[in-house]
């Protein structure tokens, strides 16, 4: 369902997929402010909640990532263009939802060369996870699913780069993890 972000409209916010909500942070809006603020768009029924504002004062640009169900936000650059380098982290935004039940996943080795091995912990074989590999450009490169804890990912077709693997459970948790793939 759509929704329209109840403020003026922003670029160079930070995404981030928690428990199936967005949660955005920053950015620049129209007026050539930037944004302190974190936003949750719940998009089942197409709602945008105001969560906490950050420590620190508006940025764009800066990276993001979670865990769990914890946001992090680390650098970006500020409105005067100094390239910031404070770290921090939202613990729990999306309040009054279910925290993910399922642990997150580990990718090893990373650096790969032509296989690379996604263990997911605690993981049962009655469970179904679907992972995905993309390139930085958004294309899908290889896609699976496995009812197993481990997996392991052939890399034999993919030169050396870097590269995003997605991995989503059964409930719909989406998790993601950046790969690095070299030649021997």
């Amino acid at each position: 369902m759509a929704g329209y972000f109840p403020g003026p409209g922003r670029t160079h916010a930070a995404m981030q997929a928690i428990n199936g909500h967005l949660v955005v942070f920053g950015g620049r809006d129209s007026l050539n402010n930037y944004d302190d603020t974190l936003w949750s768009f719940n998009p089942t029924d197409g709602s945008w909640k105001a969560l906490n504002n950050s420590p620190f004062h508006g940025r764009k640009g800066g990276m993001t990532f979670t865990n769990g169900t914890d946001f992090y936000y680390t650098t970006g650059i500020d409105s005067s263009n100094t390239r910031l380098q404070e770290s921090w982290k939202c613990s729990s935004p999306v309040i009054g939802i279910e925290k993910f039940t399922t642990p997150s996943f580990k990718l090893y080795p990373n650096p790969a060369t032509d296989v690379v091995n996604l263990d997911l912990p605690g993981h049962t074989t009655a469970q179904k996870t679907e992972y995905k590999l993309y390139g930085l450009e958004g294309n899908l490169l290889i896609e699976g699913t496995t009812f197993e804890g481990s997996v392991s990912i052939r890399l034999d077709s993919l030169r050396p780069g870097i590269y995003i693997v997605q991995v989503k459970d059964a409930t719909g948790s989406s998790h993601t993890h950046t790969l690095k793939v070299i030649s021997l």
